[in-house]
């Protein structure tokens, strides 16, 4: 660029001189500089556009730096993966337990229809197996060993949720054969407790297996039942004829009383209690319950 600026004073200087040459009357001075100056611009002008240009364009052994797509001016900006959270397992809650505070039967169904297989006495646990379609009873793992069995729920305290497990059926009950006179006669005038109180006066009436009788212990009292086969159980139900309500009972003889104690329980709507009865100069037996 300095060598043309350079030229082009030389260029000014001629045509500046020449205008002083002979022959040359029709350029006059003052022309000869303008031209001069004009030719000296148009020349700059050039030179810059051109170093515009150079400017500009890569060099050749460079290639273009990547551009991003058009009308995106924006990075893209990278999301975060998270992190996989720990999963915390929750137990299982342990297999429901049951206890009793008095020693109770375990039967192969729920009630004294069905035979004795097992028990369960104060200070064991029993793990529940099933609830049972039957109210009040419970099927359990035998604490004797072989298959589960029915537990009867009246001295009983169950620990842990039962709602899950499933609800079984009870087999069908044994047909009991029954005799026309029991083996037992439970008829006559009995003195009677229940739980500790009384002791009150209860006369039972027998006809063939069926028992009937009445009190008087604060309010009146009917009882109307069936006899075993054996004649040593009693089942039946207890009324409140001055409250209007009932509810079951079972009675048995007591082993080695002469036939002359029973204990049992009954339930007439208030919590079940402790049931029993001797006669014939006998003591009352303990205990008064027998689940």
């Amino acid at each position: 660029m300095r060598y043309r600026l350079v030229a082009s004073l030389f260029v000014l200087t001629v045509l500046v001189t020449a205008c002083n040459l002979p022959g040359s009357e029709n350029i006059s001075e003052e022309d000869a500089v303008r031209f001069a100056q004009e030719t000296l611009q148009a020349q700059l002008a050039a030179e810059n556009q051109q170093q515009a240009q150079d400017q500009a364009a890569p060099p050749a052994d460079q290639a273009p730096a990547d551009q991003p797509p058009a009308g995106d001016t924006t990075p893209p900006t990278e999301t975060p993966i998270p992190a996989t959270p720990t999963i915390t397992l929750t137990p299982t809650s342990a297999v429901p337990m049951v206890s009793v505070t008095t020693a109770t039967n375990c039967r192969n169904g729920p009630g004294i229809p069905y035979d004795i297989v097992g028990s369960l006495s104060p200070g064991q646990n029993g793990n529940i197996a099933a609830q049972s379609s039957v109210n009040n009873y419970v099927l359990i793992q035998n604490p004797a060993g072989g298959p589960n069995c029915w537990l009867w729920l009246q001295h009983a305290t169950i620990t842990g949720d039962i709602s899950g497990l499933p609800v079984v059926t009870p087999p069908p009950s044994p047909t009991p054969t029954f005799t026309p006179t029991p083996t037992i006669d439970w008829s006559g005038a009995w003195n009677h407790s229940d739980d500790g109180g009384g002791p009150y006066t209860m006369n039972i009436t027998v006809t063939g297996n069926s028992l009937s009788g009445a009190f008087t212990a604060g309010n009146n009292f009917t009882i109307s039942g069936t006899i075993s086969a054996d004649g040593m159980s009693v089942s039946g139900t207890i009324t409140d004829t001055t409250l209007a309500t009932s509810g079951p009972f079972t009675w048995f003889i007591v082993p080695g009383s002469n036939n002359n104690q029973f204990n049992g329980n009954g339930d007439i709507g208030a919590g079940s209690f402790g049931w029993c009865g001797w006669r014939n100069g006998a003591a009352m037996p303990v205990p008064c319950a027998n689940p």
